[in-house]
């Protein structure tokens, strides 16, 4: 048995990233990012939609994570630069996509989880790896493990799909 009196000392940093700028409830009142960055926003309502913009050339991959736990971020829809849906995740987990168009994309965050309807607060990041290795998931073990080069950055297949052998 530990006695005795204890304190416990943590800093907090303050957000930096992009806060949404309503109304930013369309692609084309979308809040810009500008290129890899953490955002954050909050959906009032279940029909609230939260728009972000970015600029990314074709052959880079987009990472989009958030930092709650899963049922409790919101759904993400990417769109492309001509306004078609791309990829959507409803299950909290984020996306993860290479791009094969230059150009200005739109994320809608949405409160349609798979888990059910998600409002309020939520914080984000997106990340643009310029030269993408991904996780082929060709096997488990370290004879067929794919040899990855350490660039900007990794996009392992778990962000593309759950794998289950995880």
């Amino acid at each position: 048995i530990i006695t005795g009196a204890y304190s416990i000392v943590a800093d907090v940093d303050s957000f930096s990233g992009t806060t949404e700028t309503e109304a930013n409830n369309t692609q084309a009142t979308a809040t810009g990012l500008p290129g890899e960055t953490n955002f954050r926003g909050s959906l009032g309502s279940a029909g609230d939609v939260d728009f972000f913009s970015f600029f990314a050339t074709a052959g880079q991959a987009v990472v989009v994570k958030f930092a709650e736990k899963l049922n409790s971020n919101p759904a993400i829809r990417l769109y492309s630069p001509a306004g078609a849906l791309l990829t959507t995740d409803r299950s909290g987990l984020g996306l993860t996509t290479i791009l094969t168009t230059s150009g200005t994309y739109a994320l809608a965050i949405q409160s349609d989880n798979s888990a059910g309807t998600v409002t309020g607060a939520y914080v984000g990041q997106l990340l643009i790896a310029t030269e993408p290795t991904l996780d082929a998931e060709t096997g488990n073990g370290f004879e067929s493990a794919t040899v990855l080069d350490l660039g900007p950055h990794v996009v392992p297949s778990l962000y593309l799909s759950p794998d289950p052998s995880f």
